[in-house]
């Protein structure tokens, strides 16, 4: 565990200036005999500051230096965690906020050397992962040979690109989409830890001039009756002892139990318990060099369909009965994995298959058919080995064929199937809008807390008065602002001097990320980029929101005629979670969930990002005994504590991009966004029309009696209750099977009212 050196805050008063400020020092445990102490460039009056506590008194200046100190934090944070060692020199710099001494000339192949070393001492990069950028240091050097951090641009990864492109064709390979996605998105994790590091770099990613490819994937499986035709083959086409029978023999055992190629070439006889009426295949996989990995049992119980392949294994050994075996014998008698696939598309153009098929094709046959038959995604996911039900929903296929047969013997299509899109975030930038986004709830529940008179309750919402009322303005002086604050109740009828404007100017900067810029031919305030703010929908949200309470504030004599609803936000939370999500720190949660209230359960998960839906606040977080990413509402967290673990968060996860197909805060692992027909009848199609159910909402058909609107989202539980709140004035048109699951809804609730 990393332990981050704990500095102290202090007043110079040794260098006194003549206005009576002092500095305000930061102060660091001793570094070779000596304790480093820096400006933090803060100048403060004696009565300003709290020798007790160690803070400044007023609130707007505690905000402002805890950011810094979090900034402080970080960046030694990332230097102990490189390995680097904590300098004097160093420290002066992150305090200063230097930009690190390595210039744009240091090469980019000791940085992707650092990293690469770094994961792997860390136990965090696999062997495969390893030769993967190997290979992709490989094609680097090939394409130019000496590459400095300023070379990195769009221009360098589109040529890097192309030169892939032209390489697999000379070749001979054409344009394999998988292995140039990898390459590139080798180079991108390079580019952003670079960037991590604080070392200037032109990165393309970030600013979306440049992407990754989405490799293709791979969805191959067996149908039953193709499953059929491969079986039919042994003893016949498929000659007992040759090649092709070996092969053909331990593909479709794979088939019966999903176990990978490389555990199918060292399974031996000894794998098998035949002690019990079902006989059970018990192997630890091969695949685990990452530690979470490592020692996992997988057992699985024979199907008769394995079991007759085990007939078949028994043929090619002289027919030796189990009871005779030698346990530590291999089970099939091929030499090299190479000759497997190869053997497999000569076997699947026998069967008349027309299909690439692979070895890893019997996993997903098994993982398929298997759902097919009733097993659950939990089960499936305990046979495959796999350490989530995620990564076993994407071996899970579907086909016309598999629904009408599954329907038949289920009567249940619920068959997902993964869609998994990512997007490049800034990372620091998205912390922000969390942050504004907490502020937001925080001043919107102010009233109903009765916190008014809090004092930083009241510079929020004095920030956030002056930014909505400059932004509502367009342009606007300061004499004007000054009218406009008299007019408001919470001046007291005191006026708004500059320096408080100024310092108010300040703060928005460091806590919204908005400037207020000023012409100085017409002294005119302006919201910088005022358009990327309009774009921005949470800062719209919040500059509209606060407008509306602000009228609120200040009509002290309607507020028994307004009623508020009570918002179960769960507020008490954020700032341990923001703090974790800023420190990337795992969390420790007490929660009790809807189908449990009386019983409170514990959880380590990972925070990935935090959404607000409804009034409510939840945590979007991993958890292994969730099985995957979680919303947990904060408003049933009992408690909430931060561990020493570091989370392991997808640098480019992006909460938004995440629920982009959701409905609200349902999102089920696997399910994919569907297009979606609804017609709304008479004059509550004016309602949906004017607040659009979800942001992908098109109307395509307007008439004096309905309107048909369009969405591309996943039809959750969550969407359907929302469609049948509107009662009869909403009729579900595509797609059929979520058109009949709405119709069995309102059909169980007429039978109820009869």
């Amino acid at each position: 565990m990393i332990k981050l050196p704990t500095p102290t805050l202090y007043l110079r008063s040794d260098k006194r200036k003549k206005n009576g400020r002092m500095p305000l020092y930061i102060r660091f445990p001793r570094i070779d005999g000596e304790e480093p102490k820096y400006p933090m460039g803060i100048d403060l009056l004696p009565e300003e500051w709290d020798d007790k506590t160690k803070e400044p008194i007023d609130d707007a200046l505690k905000l402002i230096i805890e950011k810094e100190l979090t900034r402080i934090r970080t960046r030694i944070y990332n230097v102990l965690v490189n390995g680097e060692k904590l300098t004097k020199t160093c420290l002066r710099e992150i305090v200063a906020n230097e930009e690190p001494k390595e210039s744009g000339d240091a090469s980019f192949y000791e940085y992707f050397d650092k990293y690469v070393l770094e994961r792997r001492q860390a136990g965090k990069m696999t062997r495969s992962t390893e030769k993967g950028y190997d290979t992709t240091r490989r094609a680097l050097k090939e394409f130019r040979e000496k590459i400095r951090i300023k070379d990195i641009d769009a221009k360098f990864i589109n040529d890097f690109e192309r030169f892939l492109v032209k390489r697999g064709r000379e070749h001979g390979l054409g344009d394999v989409l998988g292995t140039r996605a990898n390459r590139l998105k080798h180079v991108r994790t390079i580019v952003l830890d670079i960037e991590r590091r604080g070392i200037p770099i032109k990165n393309p990613y970030r600013t979306r001039e440049c992407e990754v490819p989405k490799a293709a994937e791979n969805d191959t499986f067996l149908e039953y009756d193709e499953l059929k035709r491969m079986y039919q083959l042994l003893g016949l086409d498929a000659e007992i002892g040759s090649t092709e029978f070996r092969v053909l023999v331990m593909f479709l055992f794979s088939c019966a139990v999903g176990i990978r190629l490389s555990d199918a070439l060292c399974i031996t006889w000894g794998a098998l318990d035949v002690t019990q009426e079902t006989i059970i295949v018990h192997l630890i996989p091969k695949k685990g060099d990452k530690p979470w990995k490592r020692n996992r049992e997988v057992n699985i119980p024979l199907s008769t369909f394995g079991e007759r392949m085990i007939e078949w294994i028994a043929a090619d050994d002289d027919g030796i009965p189990l009871s005779q075996v030698e346990r530590e014998n291999r089970m099939f008698r091929i030499s090299s994995a190479s000759t497997v696939n190869p053997t497999l598309k000569k076997l699947a153009k026998m069967a008349g298959i027309d299909k690439n098929l692979t070895y890893h094709a019997s996993r997903r046959t098994f993982a398929t058919l298997t759902a097919s038959e009733g097993a659950d995604t939990y089960t499936i996911k305990n046979y495959l080995g796999h350490s989530s039900i995620t990564m076993s929903e994407r071996y899970m296929k579907w086909s016309k064929q598999l629904a009408l047969e599954s329907a038949e013997k289920n009567h249940l299509i619920d068959i997902k199937k993964i869609v998994h899109r990512t997007k490049k975030k800034e990372i620091g930038r998205s912390f922000r809008r969390v942050l504004a986004e907490a502020i937001f709830i925080f001043v919107e529940n102010l009233w109903t807390m009765n916190a008014l008179t809090n004092n930083t309750a009241t510079l929020l919402r004095r920030y956030l008065w002056l930014l909505e009322t400059i932004y509502s303005a367009g342009r606007i002086t300061l004499d004007e602002i000054r009218r406009r604050w008299l007019r408001n109740e919470w001046s007291g009828g005191e006026e708004l001097p500059r320096k408080t404007f100024e310092n108010h100017r300040k703060a928005i900067e460091t806590l919204f990320d908005v400037n207020i810029a000023c012409d100085r031919r017409t002294n005119e305030y302006f919201i910088e980029y005022g358009d990327d703010l309009e774009r921005d929908d949470l800062r719209r949200w919040l500059l509209e929101t606060f407008a509306v309470n602000d009228l609120l504030v200040n009509s002290k004599r309607l507020r028994r005629r307004i009623a508020l609803e009570p918002i179960p936000s769960g507020y008490t939370y954020l700032t341990t979670v923001l703090r974790a999500m800023e420190e990337n720190r795992c969390l420790e949660i007490s929660y009790r969930h809807t189908y449990d209230e009386k019983r409170e359960k514990r959880y380590e998960v990972e925070p990935y990002g935090l959404k607000a839906f409804r009034r409510r606040w939840y945590l979007i977080a991993e958890s292994v005994e969730m099985g995957g990413i979680y919303a947990f509402a904060l408003d049933r967290v009992v408690d909430i504590t931060p561990t020493a673990k570091e989370a392991e968060i997808p640098l480019d996860f992006d909460c938004a991009e995440f629920y982009a197909d959701a409905f609200g805060i349902i999102r089920i692992p696997g399910q994919s966004a569907e297009r979606i027909e609804i017609r709304v009848y008479g004059k509550q199609a004016n309602y949906v029309r004017a607040l659009p159910l979800h942001p992908t909402q098109r109307e395509m058909e307007r008439t004096a009696e309905y309107s048909v609107f369009e969405y591309r989202l996943a039809p959750t539980y969550d969407f359907r209750m929302e469609l049948l709140s509107h009662g009869a004035d909403v009729e579900v048109l595509q797609p059929a099977w979520f058109r009949e699951e709405v119709k069995n809804v309102v059909t169980k609730m007429r039978d109820r009212y009869e």
